[in-house]
């Protein structure tokens, strides 16, 4: 699957950047393999996702991160716009899987003319795609 739930939490103060408008939003719980981040209240236990491009924090009904996975990750829209499972198909069978702390960055980003064609994509390091995606899209200025 394109999600990677991470075996613990990390502190909103790794987003860099982004920190700023994550809100109460402070426990990073996961990501897609495309480098949109699961963000947790950690007080209502309420979770976000954070879009990286076309930067976006949605809110989400869930407080359950099993409830979040069955129900919110396998819905037919969330599939097809967030987990896109036949670019993960492409992308992967020419990179290989990515493991925790990894991503598949599509070079150039699409903000910068970038197709997101599987073929333009390589792995990085998640922590340092997100601050650079965010800072080149100057993201504290715009959520």
């Amino acid at each position: 699957m394109s999600v990677i739930l991470l075996s613990s939490p990390v502190d909103a103060s790794q987003l860099g950047c982004w920190e700023s408008v994550v809100g109460n939003f402070r426990s990073v719980i996961g990501y897609t393999v495309w480098g949109d981040f699961f963000l947790q209240d950690p007080n209502s236990k309420q979770i976000a996702v954070l879009y990286v491009f076309n930067p976006e924090l949605v809110p989400l009904t869930f407080d359950s991160i099993e409830k979040f996975v069955s129900d919110f990750l396998s819905a037919p829209e969330v599939q097809k716009h967030l987990i896109r499972p036949d670019r993960f198909k492409a992308v992967t069978s020419r990179l290989g899987t990515v493991e925790e702390g990894e991503v598949f960055i599509p070079v150039p980003f699409p903000f910068l003319g970038g197709t997101c064609a599987p073929d333009t994509y390589m792995k990085g390091n998640v922590w340092t795609f997100f601050d650079l995606a965010g800072q080149l899209q100057k993201v504290s200025a715009t959520i």
